[in-house]
């Protein structure tokens, strides 16, 4: 049974590979998948990093997976996709990934993905943190600042009749 996830429109798209579908791919996509454990995941990251080459990988599994079945058009396929979708996409790709490789690779790749979850929850805590000590008052102090000086700066620059007030501009025009 191929691996598989659900996109946000609640289809179920295929995702195994097999040593075929990476030769298709690469001629498809241009992405080698033979060569995801090298160059420090390089091309995992290249895939992952960029939802335009992701979508069209994934698209060209399901496509390679469903056979005569598979009808949808890019443009379909991708429809489906929303951030959630996304999150299970990369999922099931990495257990594709992780089941197309033998078990040597297997293991260092599941070591990878380990790793590469601690990176991203200890990522997200560090910015959560940065916004939990953001002072937005300080923030909006200085901009205010800034901007009362700019607006100083254009009252000046534009001379003293602009701060006159509306009625000694009448008195000063003539007839």
């Amino acid at each position: 049974m191929p691996l598989t996830w659900t996109d946000c429109l609640d289809r179920t798209w295929p995702c195994k590979i097999v040593l075929g579908h990476a030769d298709d791919i690469k001629d498809a996509t241009g992405i080698d998948l033979l060569a995801i454990t090298e160059n420090d995941g390089a091309v995992y990251k290249q895939i992952v990093g960029d939802i335009a080459t992701f979508s069209n990988v994934m698209y060209q599994l399901a496509k390679l997976n469903g056979g005569a079945n598979f009808t949808a058009t890019p443009k379909e396929f991708k429809a489906g996709i929303d951030g959630k979708a996304i999150d299970r996409m990369e999922v099931a790709f990495r257990e594709a990934l992780t089941d197309f490789f033998p078990a040597e690779k297997r293991e260092l790749l599941a070591e990878a993905w380990e790793l590469e979850a601690t990176y991203r929850k200890k990522m997200v805590e560090r910015a959560k943190q940065t916004i939990r000590n953001t002072n937005v008052d300080a923030i909006v102090a200085g901009n205010g600042a800034k901007m009362d000086q700019a607006m100083q700066a254009a009252v000046h620059a534009s001379g003293s009749s602009s701060t006159k007030s509306p009625d000694e501009s009448l008195a000063t025009q003539s007839p």
